[in-house]
C-alpha cells in the first residue's frame, strides 16, 4: 500500500497515511482539529545512469549522483 500525505487547510497540520490506492482521495479528518484534509501532490526521485539524458544535448551532472559539489544537497 502506498503512503499518501494530507494537509489541513484550517490548521496546517500534515499527516502521512498508509492507504489502498482506491481510498487515496476519500476524505480524511484532521487529527488536530477534525476538519477535512486534502491529499498533497506527491514528489519522488528517479535515478538513472549516465545514459539517462533528457534532452540529448546535455551531459550528465558532475560528481557522484545528485547535482554535484557546491549545490548544498550533498555533504
Amino acid at each position: 500500500m502506498p503512503i499518501y500525505e494530507y494537509a489541513c487547510d484550517k490548521c496546517d497540520h500534515r499527516a502521512e497515511m498508509l492507504r489502498p490506492m482506491a481510498e487515496a482521495d476519500k476524505p480524511v479528518a484532521c487529527e488536530s482539529c477534525g476538519e477535512p484534509m486534502h491529499r498533497l501532490q506527491s514528489v519522488f526521485a528517479a535515478g538513472g545512469g549516465a545514459s539517462l539524458n533528457i534532452r540529448g544535448d546535455q551531459s550528465p551532472p558532475p560528481g557522484p549522483g545528485g547535482c554535484g559539489p557546491g549545490c548544498g544537497c550533498m555533504p
